[in-house]
């Protein structure tokens, strides 16, 4: 017998549907910002806001994935005051690693001091309201308001940049620059957050009764928890976005805003993906339980929509990427095309093997994602550098892609090693 998982198909199409909003709504920001800004100025913002996106997600899926894999849905007992302690110690420490970090990494930028100095302000306080936004919106997606919270975060958040550029370049007396579009961008966080709390506290008092702190009872081990499961997929993503972190250090900002344009581009493809990860998330566990056959019959179907769906896209990219590029973007970008298609490749391949980190992290095995996804890093650390040096932006590329695929190949395997369920879109192990 399924899970309540499929009553029925409006909540999966709903988050394809936002989840796409999303990308495609990232995508118009680069296309506004590469027409807004000169080439040097596009390409440090690019890099700030990966160096943003990268830890961002230490807090975010951190705090999500330990609550689908202790909580699952339409449980409070996370609500305690233990658990706001253990995330308040998570967050505090957090914010001082990623200030730590990210300090050394502006510093050695080529921009002014004053520059610099609100960059990081930008930084450290966008980095602080996403981690409070994580909490408030991890709590609700246990609560069975994940469609909601994608729909405040993934619509309403980039809708109000979008709708806030013209105003920001109508009020400007000068050219925009990097730390003003950062000012903005991470403004736009306010504005969640601020819903999340209202419908997190509207939740805790109708059921304040039935509140239990038996979960969070350890704050220390809970604190330690959270960066455990939280450290793989800010490890996923440091993977995917490292060779642009490394082109900001090695090259001028202009290679990075190409390089920008075509990982933007590329990333479309993974749309689908994620709305099924999504989907799936707060049952998965439970999914992977069920004997093989169905558990597999289960994900499959969600998984291989979103493998046609992106293969489509993959298609449309590779016939016409060319052209798009160079109609959207201009011809100052179209060195983008060559980097863009052997990305999509990369994008392609993670969404084949479908839910496989998740799964993992569900399961409680975030030590052995953690050590599948370091050795890859490291390899990629080691190789990226000298593929830059030798091919340019090109290399870098060709790098990142093929670290992609072993490593979706790698976790998907593992999955099955623990759990006998083969989680990709087709049966090949």
């Amino acid at each position: 017998m399924q899970p309540p998982l499929y009553k029925n198909s409006f909540h999966l199409l709903a988050n394809i549907a936002i989840q796409g909003f999303y990308s495609l709504s990232q995508l118009l920001i680069i296309i506004a910002l590469s027409k807004s800004l000169t080439p040097n100025e596009f390409g440090l913002t690019g890099l700030i806001i990966t160096l943003f996106v990268i830890f961002q997600s230490f807090s975010l899926n951190g705090l999500e994935n330990y609550l689908f894999s202790q909580c699952g849905t339409n449980n409070m007992n996370f609500i305690g005051s233990n658990y706001w302690l253990t995330t308040k110690k998570y967050i505090i420490n957090y914010s001082i690693f990623s200030l730590f970090f990210i300090t050394a990494y502006i510093y050695v930028q080529n921009i002014s001091f004053p520059h610099k100095l609100q960059i990081l302000i930008c930084l450290w306080g966008g980095l602080l309201i996403s981690a409070l936004n994580s909490f408030h919106g991890a709590t609700l997606r246990c609560q069975g308001l994940n469609l909601t919270v994608n729909f405040i975060n993934n619509v309403l958040r980039p809708t109000l940049f979008i709708a806030s550029l013209p105003l920001l370049y109508f009020l400007s007396p000068k050219l925009l620059n990097a730390p003003d579009i950062l000012s903005l961008y991470f403004l736009c966080f306010i504005f969640p957050l601020i819903l999340f709390i209202k419908k997190y506290n509207y939740i805790k008092r109708n059921h304040q009764s039935n509140i239990a702190n038996t979960l969070y009872q350890e704050k220390n081990n809970g604190v330690i928890t959270i960066i455990m499961t939280g450290l793989p997929s800010f490890l996923l993503i440091l993977n995917s976005q490292l060779d642009i972190l490394i082109i900001g250090l090695l090259s001028h900002p202009e290679k990075v805003a190409v390089y920008k344009v075509a990982s933007t581009i590329s990333l479309v493809l993974v749309i689908p993906l994620t709305a099924v990860i999504f989907y799936l998330a707060p049952n998965l566990k439970k999914i992977l339980r069920l004997p093989q056959p169905e558990a597999e019959n289960i994900i499959r179907y969600p998984t291989r929509i979103a493998l046609s769906l992106s293969a489509i896209g993959l298609v449309f990219l590779i016939i016409f990427g060319e052209k798009f590029i160079a109609y959207v973007f201009g011809l100052n970008y179209l060195d983008a095309y060559p980097i863009m298609l052997i990305l999509s490749l990369g994008s392609f391949t993670s969404v084949a093997m479908g839910a496989n980190m998740v799964s993992l992290l569900v399961i409680n095995q975030s030590k052995s994602a953690i050590k599948l996804i370091l050795i890859v890093v490291l390899l990629n650390l080691f190789f990226n550098p000298l593929t830059i040096y030798f091919f340019d932006i090109l290399g870098a590329a060709i790098i990142t892609m093929l670290s992609v695929i072993t490593l979706n190949i790698l976790l998907t395997k593992s999955v099955f090693k623990y759990t006998g369920v083969c989680v990709s879109s087709f049966k090949w192990l």
